[in-house]
């Protein structure tokens, strides 16, 4: 299937990243995409940048409820980074996939946050539960794919990307708004390609552009190879994802069932992938 990456930088106009994100949504339906995914923080600017505690919204807020118009609308699944009310006025950073029937297929609510870099996500933003307190990790399917999510700073964790391809996932996606700074899109471009790598997914990393956000949006396949990538403005990219290149890359490198440590949480029981 195609997959459809959609690079912008969000402003404190909700209404107006909405607009773009439509407008990118109706773009990848034409490119003969099945799934659109957006940065984190599309809903505002990320934390740092801006108080996203303003604006957050509710999960049927007009934010999402929009999005879900489009997608079904135009018959595409939409994944998307916003902001939704938490405890003491600190929302979470909540990365919300949709159906093509504009279906709610789920929510994850980041669990990594960003106290690094002279950044701290965590004065705005409440970390989300842990996956044992609630039983599982965000996958959903899509035609014979089946995604998991993670977001931004997790990927700096590769124990959660371990978690999620013991889910059975053959792809993960990364909404991002990774931050510049020294040697900040070298991490970036290093740290996806060897998530991809070590775990024989397709990386689908969505990031937000400059000024603040170093862009370089990406799809990498199961070995490692960049397939498609943005620059550093408002972009549309996509490529084809196909669950028996993630077979082969599995069978030419199988160091996912040859590994003597897994990551296992105590409700997502370890499934050895094939």
């Amino acid at each position: 299937m195609r997959i459809a990456v959609a690079q912008f930088t969000s402003t404190p106009n909700v209404r107006s990243n909405l607009d773009v994100c439509v407008e990118f949504i109706q773009d990848a339906r034409e490119s003969g995409a099945s799934l659109v995914v957006f940065p984190e923080a599309s809903l505002c600017p990320p934390p740092g940048e801006f108080d996203p505690a303003a604006v957050a919204e509710p999960i049927d807020g007009p934010f999402v409820a929009g999005l879900r118009t489009a997608a079904r609308d135009n018959a595409i699944g939409v994944v998307v980074g916003t902001f939704t009310p938490g405890p003491e006025g600190r929302p979470y950073n909540t990365v919300v996939a949709i159906g093509d029937d504009g279906s709610l297929m789920g929510r994850y609510d980041k669990l990594h946050l960003y106290d690094a870099f002279n950044v701290q996500e965590s004065k705005q933003i409440t970390p989300g539960p842990h996956p044992d307190s609630r039983g599982e990790l965000l996958t959903f399917q899509v035609g014979d794919i089946t995604f998991g999510v993670a977001t931004c700073y997790d990927l700096r964790f590769p124990e959660l990307f371990r978690a999620l391809i013991d889910t059975g996932v053959q792809a993960i996606i990364l909404p991002a708004a990774w931050m510049t700074g020294s040697y900040k899109e070298v991490h970036w471009k290093t740290l996806t390609a060897a998530r991809a790598i070590e775990n024989t997914v397709y990386v689908i990393a969505a990031n937000q552009g400059p000024f603040w956000s170093v862009g370089n949006s990406s799809i990498i396949d199961p070995v490692g190879r960049v397939v498609a990538q943005a620059g550093d403005k408002p972009e549309l990219i996509t490529a084809v994802v196909d669950a028996e290149e993630v077979r082969l890359a599995r069978r030419l490198n199988p160091s996912v069932n040859n590994r003597r440590f897994h990551v296992q949480l105590r409700n997502n029981p370890l499934i050895q992938p094939t």
